[in-house]
């Protein structure tokens, strides 16, 4: 793996066009995958692509109206 590959919780929010805040929910969620590394949160580029991919035609809109077990359930993601 490059390190080029790896993302930090500001790139990926920049990706999904949203706030760092809702990348920290969707990994608490189980809905992205990341790895903690002192105090940050790391994340793999393609991991990001494969959620954009898996996540078409999907509202995530209210999915922290859920429990995390109901999000994952609804939106087709493997317990990790």
């Amino acid at each position: 793996m490059e390190l080029n590959q790896i993302l930090t919780t500001k790139e990926v929010a920049a990706i999904l066009r949203c706030s760092t805040h809702q990348v920290g929910y969707l990994r608490k969620y189980g809905l992205l995958v990341g790895t903690r590394f002192g105090k940050y949160w790391l994340f793999e580029k393609e991991e990001i692509y494969d959620f954009i991919r898996r996540s078409k035609g999907k509202d995530y809109a209210n999915f922290r109206d859920m429990t995390p077990e109901a999000a994952r359930e609804k939106y087709g993601v493997d317990k990790q």
